[in-house]
């Protein structure tokens, strides 16, 4: 999976094609607004990156906490803050 942090903090995840913003399922807005997952959330934890070795191979990604303790592993991770 391939993902980014922009410039302003917030999360995108690669999907058909394209980078696509994230939005907080979590947010309850009157308003109806889209509020994007980003690094303004507490929850909102840094990169981690790992190499692994595996069967002669060095596996290189990248771990990104999230709210409720989810996990999410990249594979190619481009952070522009």
């Amino acid at each position: 999976m391939k993902g980014k942090i922009d410039e302003f903090g917030h999360l995108f995840i690669y999907r058909k094609s394209r980078y696509r913003a994230q939005c907080c399922p979590f947010i309850n807005s009157s308003e109806n607004m889209s509020i994007c997952c980003g690094d303004w959330c507490p929850h909102f934890g840094e990169p981690e990156f790992h190499e692994i070795p595996s069967a002669g191979k060095i596996i290189k990604e990248w771990i990104l906490r999230i709210c409720q303790n989810k996990i999410l592993v990249f594979d190619e991770f481009i952070d522009e803050r």
